[in-house]
């Protein structure tokens, strides 16, 4: 079945919506000139990131399957979810392999996938549907970056899977804003799966955004069509050519168009706004992240992660995966202070993490495996599942008992938060 539910969007509508114009204008206006990436989606944006996820020198798709593939057969027969909502799906590739491993445990089940565009999601959503007859589709079109509702009545318990290390595209605040939003959808029982991308070589990074065939570029030109279409300014996609580089300070890929010419961009409502030869705007940027800054980031969205499965160890040329264990501190006992005030985990947090990492367990831990902490959390992508755990004093018996294997370590959830923005 694919009944489609559709939240109204100006992608359906030739009327030019003002919250559009509005979001262009502050993006332009800012010292750092930026448009959201949110604007890469129309239906041949869509078509290039796919085909931008099968380029040799793109990494992360490649790599993630793999750990899919090793991991949800024994992760989806102990969760037994019976829907999976799918933010950003886009063409659902990767996400078959988590259908196939749900469809093999329950007899029936539902799976949402959650996209901006409203034609590509309805294709994926017909070829899923006709490969998959005991699983009811129904396509939801929404902005993921904006709150929106679950139809009513998914059965429970359910997965949220963010897959394809698209966390990176949002600053520290709006990841933990989005992720307050998934944990604000979760009942007891319910986990959600992301891929996260882990720091590496900066040439390694740098080439998978700046592939030889030019199919980023494109991509990268494409949005000046969409903010066109949808908040109609007159860019001249021929006139920017792309720019991708890394930026070590801030552990981020950064992508810009690059004016060619002194130029004038005129937006309805709002004004001119010019640019000189060389200037640019910023369209997006793609965090890599270590295990300090995701246990962070999770802690201050309210979210545990899972101890289900067991850690895949990396070592060059193979992908990290941890999946983790509840910390009964809301903190990570190593997330350093600096990472710390930037994901906006308090004092008490830290105090409760200074506990733990003085216990025994943790000792041992570090003794048997002194170099695996800088080996997993510097190179390749990696997966977590994540739950709204409880922690406590069950989490610390079952931590200790397992300290001869070394595991990310996460906070246990917080007190359900209102959704934010």
């Amino acid at each position: 079945m694919t009944d489609c539910i559709s939240i109204p969007m100006s992608a359906a509508s030739d009327a030019l919506d003002p919250a559009d114009v509005r979001e262009v204008a502050e993006g332009l206006s800012r010292p750092v000139r930026e448009l959201s990436p949110r604007f890469f989606y129309d239906e041949h944006g869509s078509r290039l990131f796919e085909e931008i996820t099968r380029l040799p020198e793109y990494y992360l798709t490649r790599t993630e399957r793999a750990l899919l593939l090793r991991w949800m057969p024994e992760w989806i027969g102990g969760l037994a979810p019976r829907t999976l909502v799918e933010l950003g799906a886009g063409s659902a590739e990767k996400t078959r392999i988590v259908l196939d491993a749900i469809a093999r445990a329950a007899e029936s089940a539902v799976y949402v996938p959650v996209d901006v565009s409203a034609e590509f999601l309805d294709e994926t959503a017909a070829r899923i549907g006709a490969a998959y007859p005991t699983i009811d589709v129904v396509p939801l079109v929404a902005d993921i970056t904006d709150a929106f509702a679950l139809p009513d009545g998914l059965p429970r318990p359910l997965l949220q899977a963010f897959l394809g290390s698209t966390i990176g595209n949002f600053a520290p605040e709006a990841a933990v804003r989005l992720l307050r939003r998934v944990r604000d959808r979760m009942e007891p029982g319910d986990r959600f799966l992301m891929g996260v991308d882990l720091r590496k070589d900066p040439a390694v990074v740098e080439a998978a955004y700046n592939d030889a065939q030019g199919v980023t570029a494109e991509f990268n030109r494409n949005m000046l069509r969409v903010v066109n279409a949808l908040a109609g300014t007159d860019f001249d996609p021929d006139a920017w050519e792309h720019r991708a580089f890394y930026d070590r300070e801030a552990h981020w890929i950064e992508m810009h168009l690059v004016s060619s010419i002194d130029q004038v961009v005129t937006l309805p409502g709002a004004g001119a706004f010019r640019f000189a030869a060389g200037e640019t705007i910023r369209t997006e940027i793609s965090a890599k992240h270590d295990r300090a800054s995701v246990d962070a980031m999770f802690a201050a969205a309210g979210l545990a992660v899972d101890g289900r499965g067991r850690p895949l160890r990396a070592h060059p040329g193979r992908p990290a995966l941890t999946p983790c264990l509840p910390c009964p501190a809301r903190s990570c006992c190593r997330t350093s202070a600096r990472t710390r005030s930037r994901w906006g985990v308090g004092r008490r947090a830290r105090a409760s993490a200074r506990r733990w990492s003085s216990s025994p367990s943790r000792r041992i831990r570090a003794r048997r495996f002194p170099s695996s902490r800088r080996t997993d959390r510097r190179r390749f992508p990696c997966c977590a599942v994540s739950g709204r755990g409880t922690g406590g004093a069950s989490s610390r018996r079952r931590m200790a008992s397992r300290s001869g294997r070394f595991r990310m370590v996460a906070s246990s959830a917080t007190s359900p938060a209102g959704r934010s923005n």
